[in-house]
């Protein structure tokens, strides 16, 4: 047999090798049969990276390296080396293999075929040594319970063991705490160990102050922002729908002021001004130093919230320095970091400057600032208010969400901004309560509930990203254009003089002006009236609205009371000189004047069957029989002066 040089050409890892050798010499004896024997078919190696040589003697030309399945994700072939002695070639096939980075031994598996031929080799890798490490090694929980994500970073299996009041979940890494009933103070370990060696490990000490065990009570303190006092207002209201009875909420504002300043002011001896919410509706004013107010260390929660026009600058050393100070005196107390919101577009407030007038990017310092604030293990979460109002703003309420440039409106801003505080303070859902808080008195157009509900879902699973709104009133529901065209016509005015405004109704809903401007209606808790059912109710509409020269239509068989408010909170009652409340018309088309408008200064509508009670299927059309259409002279700009057809309320 003539002597050849067989050589392996590799190809990529993952692949099967092939080798294809370049032939020296000739074959004696081409017929002669494939001959192969593998000289050392089993190593053992550390868990360093490297490679091995398998010895490999053949006579033949061509023959393959094949590596097993889940070997191929550290196991591949490098290249031949070959030696010839006799009439016999030995090849060294060479393997490289990773480092093993688990603390499990691990094993793969490589095949040597030549024609029929083939032989298995294993080779054996070492473990690495275990390690684990975890996110944090030490926490405060909050008194009334607390879960908090535990980042576990190892290259093992590892064990947890648990103090018996708190467990942990492996599959989402969170550290549940229950609420510390005890009446006393308690400290405990979680213990991360690894498998491979019970010994190498890592702690995480944890201690929680007794908690009030009272279910009804909670004490909430706010610092920074003076705004917070409206908000308060609802959030007493919606702490109330989840159970609580024994509410206070107090605020040291610090309008106007940098961090810097919050923390000269905490950790100074000066009297503060602090105002106190205790009974939902009266705010008792009174002056407290910072020693005062937080030693008694009966706080359940203490939001930080910095003043609107310094939003969106983060001061890292002054929120330690305040954290510093409140922990001097509440150690164990929760702290939250409120997020303010962006100004109204086109505000005049001086801060705005600071922004480049651009509202857009105050959310975004907002938003970014919130996100670093996160990363603070002192604080219990990141209430995204400021996310909240820049979502709702992406609906149709748009910048009615603040009454100005900086106020939250009385309602939708309030109402969304306390139950974003009231879900992170409490972990309780308030659109998930058994009564769920909605105010009662509207002076805005009800279907904005959606919204608000939408913009708040949103944000709580998006903090510090604005989430476009789909919640939509129904502006398409208008009045036929072809029967409005006969009816408007047929009263002797051009159609083409006017254009339609699209509005919005609450189904199942009515005012009564002659008891001033509430709105019965199914949606809000406490109205139960039996005549609901007849009517829908559009929302309330200022003079400047309905300017004189606008045509009120309705179709056959239906009809609309105009109801009317010289002042909001006015009772047409027809008593002393006030105006008696509004009939229902019926007459198809009715153009407003001065008489009309008499001396309100408001009006509403509230629209109907002539006779009995719409079925379901017409209450849904309801909106479709009843339309405003207003002179085009009157319209200065075209309808988006009219908010596309969602008025200012």
């Amino acid at each position: 047999m003539k002597k050849s040089l067989i050589l392996l050409s590799a190809f990529a890892m993952m692949l099967i090798s092939s080798c294809q050798p370049e032939e020296l010499g000739t074959v004696v004896n081409p017929n002669d049969p494939p001959e192969m024997s593998v000289k050392k078919a089993s190593f053992s190696v550390d868990n360093a990276a490297g490679t091995v040589s398998i010895p490999v003697d053949a006579n033949y030309k061509s023959f393959s390296v094949v590596i097993d399945g889940a070997a191929k994700s550290w196991l591949s072939f490098k290249e031949t080396k070959a030696e010839t002695k006799a009439e016999v070639t030995t090849h060294q096939i060479v393997l490289a293999y990773t480092a093993n980075p688990i603390a499990t031994a691990r094993q793969g598996k490589a095949t040597i075929k030549l024609a029929a031929l083939s032989q298995d080799v294993t080779i054996s890798q070492a473990a690495a040594i275990p390690t684990i490490k975890i996110s944090e090694n030490e926490r405060r929980i909050n008194p009334r319970g607390e879960t908090i994500k535990v980042t576990v970073t190892t290259n093992d299996e590892y064990n947890v063991t648990t103090p018996s009041w708190a467990s942990f979940t492996k599959e989402s890494g969170e550290l549940k705490v229950e609420i510390n009933g005890t009446g006393a103070k308690r400290e405990g370990e979680v213990v991360f160990a690894t498998k491979a060696d019970p010994n190498v490990k890592a702690t995480l000490a944890i201690s929680q102050k007794a908690a009030n065990v009272d279910p009804e009570l909670i004490n909430i303190l706010f610092l920074g922002e003076a705004r917070t006092d409206s908000t308060n207002v609802y959030l007493y209201k919606v702490l109330q729908s989840l159970g609580y009875t024994k509410i206070r909420l107090a605020n040291v504002p610090f309008d106007g002021k940098t961090l810097a300043d919050v923390a000269a002011a905490t950790a100074g001896t000066d009297s503060l001004e602090c105002s106190v919410l205790v009974d939902g509706k009266n705010f008792i004013k009174t002056k407290i130093t910072a020693a005062d107010g937080l030693a008694p260390d009966d706080w359940d929660a203490i939001v930080l919230q910095p003043s609107m026009e310094f939003a969106g600058d983060y001061d890292g050393g002054s929120i330690d320095n305040i954290v510093k100070t409140l922990r001097t005196y509440c150690e164990f107390t929760p702290l939250f970091w409120n997020m303010g919101w962006a100004y109204k577009k086109g505000a005049s407030a001086a801060g705005f400057k600071s922004y480049g007038n651009d509202q857009m990017a105050m959310y975004n310092s907002i938003a970014t600032v919130g996100s670093q604030v996160a990363q603070n293990k002192e604080f219990a979460g990141v209430i995204p208010v400021g996310t909240l109002i820049q979502n709702i703003r992406t609906s149709y309420v748009e910048e009615n969400v603040l009454i100005d440039d900086t106020e939250l409106s009385i309602n939708i801003g309030r109402l969304g901004a306390a139950y974003m505080i009231a879900q992170y303070i409490t972990g309780k859902d308030p659109l998930k309560a058994a009564t769920p808080f909605l105010p009662e008195k509207l002076r805005y157009d009800p279907d904005c509930i959606p919204a608000i509900q939408e913009a708040y879902a949103n944000a709580v699973k998006a903090p510090y990203a604005v989430t476009e709104a789909t919640q939509y009133p129904p502006y398409t529901l208008k009045f036929d254009e072809a029967s409005a065209k006969t009816l408007i016509e047929g009263a002797g005015f051009k159609y083409e003089d006017y254009v339609q405004v699209p509005f919005v109704v609450l189904h199942y809903g009515f005012y009564n002006s002659s008891n001033g401007d509430y709105l019965t209606c199914s949606v809000f808790k406490g109205s139960n009236d039996g005549n609901m059912n007849k009517f829908a109710a559009t929302h309330i509409l200022p003079k400047a609205e309905i300017p004189n020269g606008t045509l009120l239509v309705v179709a056959s068989g239906y009809q609309y009371r105009p109801e009317g408010w010289v002042t909001l909170t006015t009772k047409n009652d027809g008593q002393s000189g006030r105006p008696a409340r509004p009939g229902n018309v019926s007459k198809s088309v009715v153009e407003v004047d001065d008489d009309w408008w008499g001396t309100f200064t408001y009006r509403a509508f509230n629209i109907s069957l002539v006779s009995g009670t719409p079925t379901a299927a017409q209450m849904k059309e309801i909106g479709t029989k009843f339309g405003i259409f207003l002179p085009k002279t009157a319209i200065s700009g075209g309808l988006q002066d009219y908010d596309n057809g969602t008025w200012n309320w």
